[in-house]
């Protein structure tokens, strides 16, 4: 069950880096350290964020315009959903109750509209997916609802338009992870109101879905039916309504992460594909409409978090390769095409959030780590410095 929310070969064997899905991961430090990189040059530091007010796993996290972060639902334990909701000040460095969602949600999204508002769709309540959508007014502190899509969504993206309205796609609406969904439907948040989409070419679930800097959206990979992932990419054209197929990857990959860097390129790593975990990642250019490899991943991962950083490098974390959930972090250079380690989280997790706040730290919220017990939900969050501390 991985939401969200996220690469190609190249002469690896000379790096000295491990095959996708053959590398292994250490036990995390008990105290992360500067990570060294072409010399001694620092990569950022980890340090601890205070804790939650309970562990979560397939939760939502995003940056509100006052510069806070809103932690949303998730699952407590398997199959049990929340609705609680929490606020983490970068200032304070705090954690504090928000008022709870009116029903559990898990495997949501959850996407910021152009007034400051919410928009949480679909997920999952006790396990089953939903079709309900709600909306968020931090500055009063409210929730109300959002109507209701066509069909019950979960493991699908959700990305904002140039226009403000929010195109929702794919997913599955089966409580076992079946029954994948080709359909797409946008929510306009003047009118309150959903309306189909046009329909993709293919189900998909666990994909990712990024606005282009002309205001297409690229959608990259994800699970069929069979579970197996897809190498295949298409464009949605929200003036048209209608989608066109883009290059394929080279790589077949779901639970990866898609980036946009500040050359209007996308970014795809990692993810999980035909042999397991990837350490491969591949960039897709609008304009040539092609894929580029980049260099290899330090290690192979899936459902990690990809965050650009104010250099325009992206920051990679955490994650899973096998049974084995990552404490590592790394940053990929677009300009040396250079992947440069960045450290180890106190704790490894799977399936957490990671969001820039003002001044550009990241912060690494919730998630799986199974060697605690079965389950493994954290409550625990971390913060990644990069080099030179925070921004002023």
């Amino acid at each position: 069950m991985l939401p969200l929310s996220v690469t190609l070969l190249l002469a690896a064997g000379a790096a000295g880096f491990d095959p996708p899905g053959l590398s292994g991961e250490a036990p995390a430090a008990a105290d992360a350290t500067p990570a060294p990189a072409c010399g001694s040059e620092p990569q950022g530091t980890w340090t601890t964020a205070g804790q939650m007010s309970a562990a979560r796993v397939y939760h939502a996290a995003v940056l509100l315009r006052n510069g806070k972060v809103l932690v949303v639902g998730g699952e407590v334990k398997h199959l049990v959903g929340m609705e609680s909701v929490e606020v983490y000040d970068p200032e304070r460095k705090t954690w504090a109750a928000a008022r709870p969602m009116s029903a559990p949600r898990a495997e949501h999204t959850a996407t910021l509209l152009a007034d400051g508002r919410l928009l949480l769709a679909g997920g999952k309540r006790d396990g089953e997916p939903v079709a309900s959508a709600e909306v968020y007014d931090p500055e009063k502190d409210t929730w109300t609802a959002a109507g209701t899509m066509s069909a019950p969504r979960a493991e699908h993206a959700a990305t904002l338009l140039a226009d403000g309205k929010v195109l929702v796609t794919g997913g599955h609406s089966g409580r076992s992870g079946s029954d994948r969904l080709a359909s797409a439907e946008v929510y306009d948040p003047e009118k309150d109101a959903w309306t189909a989409a046009g329909v993709m070419s293919v189900v998909r679930s666990m994909h990712t879905a990024t606005l282009l800097p002309g205001g297409k959206v690229l959608v990259v990979g994800g699970e069929d039916n069979r579970i197996d992932s897809r190498s295949t990419a298409e464009v949605y054209d929200p003036a048209a309504d209608a989608w066109t197929a883009a290059a394929p990857m080279s790589w077949a990959r779901a639970a990866h992460t898609a980036t946009l860097l500040p050359s209007g390129k996308v970014l795809v790593v990692g993810g999980r594909g035909e042999g397991g975990e990837l350490s491969t990642a591949e960039v897709y250019d609008p304009a040539a409409n092609t894929w580029s490899a980049t260099a290899w991943m330090r290690e192979a991962r899936s459902a990690h978090t990809a965050t650009l950083l104010p250099d325009g490098k992206a920051l990679i974390v955490g994650g899973i390769d096998g049974e084995q959930e990552l404490a590592t972090a790394e940053i990929y250079d677009p300009a040396a095409d250079l992947w440069i380690a960045a450290g180890r989280m106190k704790e490894a997790r799977q399936q957490h959030t990671a969001v820039l706040v003002p001044g550009g730290e990241v912060l690494i919220a919730g998630g799986h780590n199974r060697t605690r017990d079965w389950w493994g939900g954290l409550e625990s969050a971390e913060r990644y410095d990069p080099p030179g501390g925070p921004a002023p």
